[in-house]
């Protein structure tokens, strides 16, 4: 174990970092392990000077309804290109006095809108925003959450078309990345 003391004492001391490489951190970890204390510190300063590029995930999603007051927006629960699959469709129930509903199978949720005392009619009162995101999050074993634009006092009166969510994006880890959480990992158990 070295201490972070250690390191403070040779203040001006620079070390020169080559290119960072999962082999190159490899080597620094192997080293700092059997005590070498000029790996442990290179290995300290590429944990805290290296600030690697990769792409950060982005959780999947889709919007329907209009207005501030009545957009819906269904997001996945996990950042991930996955998410993508997913898919939302809102129909109006064919029966008169019909609830408002919400249903999962597989990735596609279905929300299907009351009805008036007018079969396939929609019920302005029944299917406000609001409404339809707490039936949306109702749903049992859901990996996803709906949010409402404003009030959520507008309703949603129109059928949407099978859509599928949009935008989610998994996380890409370049080697460079890979190779400072390995180096920042390692430092946490080296330095007391």
């Amino acid at each position: 174990m070295f201490s972070l003391k250690e390191f403070s004492s040779l203040n001006g001391v620079r070390f020169s970092i080559p290119k960072l490489t999962l082999n190159y951190v490899d080597d620094l970890v192997r080293s700092a392990n059997r005590g070498d204390k000029s790996s442990a510190f290179a290995l300290l300063r590429v944990a805290r000077t290296t600030s690697p590029s990769h792409t950060v995930p982005v959780e999947a999603h889709v919007s329907f309804g209009a207005g501030a007051n009545g957009v819906v927006t269904v997001t996945s629960d996990v950042a991930w290109a996955e998410g993508n699959n997913f898919t939302v469709k809102v129909a109006i129930a064919a029966g008169a006095n019909a609830a408002l509903a919400a249903s999962l199978v597989g990735k596609d949720i279905t929300v299907t809108l009351g009805t008036t005392s007018d079969a396939g009619v929609a019920d302005a009162a029944k299917n406000t925003a609001l409404l339809v995101i707490g039936a949306i999050n109702g749903i049992v074993g859901k990996s996803f959450t709906a949010t409402k634009s404003g009030s959520g006092a507008t309703a949603i009166s129109t059928i949407v078309a099978k859509t599928n969510f949009i935008g989610g994006v998994d996380e890409v880890l370049s080697n460079e990345k890979k190779a400072w959480d390995i180096a920042t990992t390692a430092v946490a158990g080296l330095f007391a």
